[in-house]
């Protein structure tokens, strides 16, 4: 089996190991193979032994599965924001970011299963704490019941605390960067038909706290969606979805309001082969305040590897185009917002998707079955200069528009980055990385400019 590139890795399952012989641990713990993983006679007898823990004699109608991580990340700046700090806070920051999860499934016959993870969440010498992503001493991460129906082809109830990642990471996904990653409380249908999966739910995102399990759901915070993947001839794959948001006190500009936000998307990808693919469209429409809302995204990475030759080399290039406020003055808002996604730029540059064009080249390289190495140029513009950047959240702006009669600029930044995998076994992985981004013209006209230098290294283990 060919080994993926280091961006799916990373998006996907940055620490599993890939292989033929041995069932994988993936980064959401509760698709994970348990009867799989129970059975690999590869590895040590404690992880597998704590796969299937029967629960009654002679009998394996019930199961019980514990399993866990720990991940220690060092993240180091230079320069971080580009120098653009609060007064009296050091744009040099250096500082260790702490997750431990674990989690146990208990499966009873093939019609019930009850999901619950736990995590702690910590962060320590940050110049800038947020309960949001960076600290939560003791919560409740997932806690949900599945009930399938079989009826009288495959559907799952699912009801409780869950998260989600849907195609890229592109609307909805883990925001599994920083400390805390991102979910929802609410239900979920899943439903099978075929080769065709299809999933409708309502949701409401959680609101993180720094103490023991005070974590809430964000009030009149809500999201109706519907999610229907389906394959193609030659390994393509389509999903079609919709999603209907409702936020709080958003700020765009100088105006906060609530929004309603409805996106309507496609997406079609190729994983398999040597020439793989993965491009998406979505259209959004809706109120915020009295404005309406008129904005869209389209994303592309188109990728070739070289399987016969030595080291498995591949080239792959990104493209990433989020519309922003073309006009503040015509009472129509075109800035797009996800409703939960990572930074479309890099892990280490907290850029969210919104009025954002990106162009990104890589070359990937496979030192051995065990290490990748990465190497990427980014190049990041504003797509509109009326409108300013936000954080991943697109919740508030955090740079200026172009004020009347002085233009701004629109390059954000460029830069350079390096990343290398270490992935040893499916229980360990290691990952380093960093770059260079230099301040563009935008960034130099709103603040102060200077380039930000960026490092990381990042070590887990799963059981």
């Amino acid at each position: 089996m060919k080994k993926p590139g280091i961006l799916l890795i990373w998006h996907c399952c940055y620490l599993t190991a890939v292989t033929a012989q041995s069932p994988q641990i993936g980064v959401m713990r509760s698709f994970d193979n348990n009867h799989a993983l129970a059975g690999d006679s590869n590895d040590w007898k404690f992880h597998r032994i704590i796969k299937e823990i029967p629960l009654e004699k002679n009998s394996s109608n019930t199961l019980l599965t514990f399993g866990g991580e720990i991940r220690e990340q060092l993240r180091y700046y230079h320069h971080v924001n580009f120098g653009d700090v609060d007064s009296g806070v050091s744009d040099k920051d250096l500082y260790l970011q702490q997750r431990f999860m674990l989690h146990t499934d208990l499966r009873v016959n093939r019609f019930l299963r009850v999901f619950a993870q736990f995590n702690s969440c910590h962060v320590t010498g940050k110049n800038s704490v947020s309960p949001q992503v960076d600290r939560d001493d003791l919560g409740l991460m997932q806690a949900f019941a599945d009930l399938d129906l079989h009826v009288p082809f495959p559907v799952k109830l699912r009801l409780g605390r869950q998260e989600f990642l849907m195609g890229q990471d592109r609307i909805l996904g883990l925001r599994d960067g920083p400390t805390i990653r991102q979910t929802f409380d609410g239900a979920r249908l899943i439903v099978e038909l075929s080769h065709i999966t299809g999933t409708v739910f309502l949701v409401q995102p959680v609101s993180y706290n720094f103490g023991v399990f005070d974590n809430t759901w964000r009030r009149k915070e809500y999201v109706l969606a519907g999610y229907l993947t389906m394959p193609l001839k030659g390994n393509h794959l389509l999903d079609l979805y919709y999603f209907g948001v409702q936020f709080q006190h958003s700020v765009y500009a100088n105006v906060t309001a609530n929004e309603n936000r409805h996106s309507t998307g496609l997406r079609i990808s190729k994983g398999k082969g040597s020439f793989t693919y993965d491009a998406e469209f979505t259209w959004q429409f809706g109120q915020f305040g009295k404005q309406d809302i008129r904005a869209w995204q389209l994303s592309s990475m188109f990728a070739y590897h070289w399987q016969e030759l030595p080291w498995n080399p591949g080239l792959l290039i990104r493209e990433t185009l989020y519309s922003g406020d073309r006009k503040q003055a015509d009472n129509i808002m075109n800035t797009f917002r996800p409703v939960s996604t990572k930074s479309p730029v890099y892990d280490l540059v907290q850029i969210g998707s919104a009025n954002l064009a990106l162009i990104s080249p890589e070359i990937e390289i496979s030192l051995s079955k065990k290490t990748t190495l990465t190497i990427r140029y980014l190049a990041v513009w504003k797509l509109s200069q009326n409108d300013g950047i936000y954080p991943p959240d697109v919740r508030k702006m955090t740079r200026e528009t172009d004020m009347p009669g002085k233009e701004l600029g629109k390059l954000i930044t460029k830069g350079v980055t390096t990343d290398f995998l270490y992935v040893p076994n499916k229980h360990l992985s290691v990952l380093i990385y960093g770059g260079l981004f230099n301040a563009g013209n935008y960034i130099s006209n709103t603040g102060v400019g200077r380039n930000m230098e960026s490092f990381s290294v990042r070590a887990a283990y799963k059981f």
